[in-house]
């Protein structure tokens, strides 16, 4: 996607360099852009581990499975499968969460701290920072969610700003690409990725 917006913004910005460039350079372009878009989205499906077992059991599949996956929930599409079949889930249909969520790595957490506080206290040093970064996050997921309008506002400005007969300029079609990366950004959720 960067490789495009340069292409793009090369294209707009100098008209001139696609006229020196000639169709060579158009097809380098498509070139670029479709490897750079492939790669991303193999990246996006390539699983992160093998299935990993405790105790003989399977281990939640959501650290898994790729990206895509993830984000989509399809690591629990065989558990839905057969609490579908079932009609009820029993506890050995379950699997087993991950290492850092099981309740023997979570007491020897709490017991290596040795806290001497009251238990309000413990609970606000443990996990304060972690309630920090989710106000820091939900501020910037607010951020992100306001800025589609506010590109096309200035996107609205800037058309209106032009004479009449005038071309659009470059600074449009960069204000287009941004409103694009914004409204991406704003649906998979940027400061969730970042976190």
């Amino acid at each position: 996607m960067v490789v495009g917006s340069v292409y793009l913004a090369r294209l707009n910005i100098a008209q001139e360099w696609y006229a020196a460039a000639g169709r060579a350079g158009l097809v380098l372009f498509l070139v670029s852009t479709i490897a750079a878009v492939g790669l991303a989205l193999s990246s996006l499906l390539l699983p992160r581990r093998p299935d990993v077992f405790s105790n003989g059991r399977l281990v939640d599949r959501m650290f898994t499975t790729s990206a895509w996956s993830r984000l989509t929930f399809v690591w629990a599409t065989p558990l839905m499968l057969l609490a579908t079949v079932k009609g009820d889930l029993d506890l050995v249909d379950l699997p087993r969460p991950s290492h850092d969520l099981r309740p023997e790595y979570q007491s020897a957490q709490w017991e290596a701290r040795k806290i001497k506080d009251t238990f309000f206290k413990s609970l606000l040093r443990i996990y304060g920072m972690g309630l920090v970064k989710q106000w820091v996050m939900a501020a910037l997921n607010s951020a992100v969610s306001y800025l589609p309008w506010w590109i096309t506002l200035r996107l609205l400005q800037s058309l209106e700003s032009r004479s009449p007969g005038q071309s659009a300029g470059s600074r449009i079609w960069l204000f287009l690409v941004w409103l694009c990366l914004a409204k991406i950004a704003n649906s998979v959720g940027l400061p969730l990725a970042i976190a």
